[in-house]
């Protein structure tokens, strides 16, 4: 399991985030707002084994700190994002 750093980091407004799994199983790819409140569902099913790339555009969103959250079977990851406008 793997979940990298978005590129770019900061970024205005598109960001790409990826992912790996080992196996086939259902993850899921939220994005969080520095406080805590749910901004963004990103994906939400089942992958295959490999690595996956989500693009977010948060051009409705107000620049700030977000946190995107990867949770797949027991593992689960934070990373960082800043969004600067």
């Amino acid at each position: 399991f793997s979940l990298a750093q978005n590129v770019p980091n900061p970024f205005n407004p598109v960001t790409s985030i990826s992912f790996s799994l080992p196996d086939e199983r259902r993850a899921t790819l939220i994005v969080y707002t520095a406080a805590g409140t749910k901004a963004a569902t990103l994906a939400d099913g089942v992958f295959s084994a490999g690595t996956h790339e989500i693009t977010w555009n948060a051009s409705d969103f107000p620049s700030g700190v977000y946190l995107c959250r990867l949770r797949a079977g027991t593992f689960d990851k934070t990373v960082k994002m800043a969004l600067v406008k």
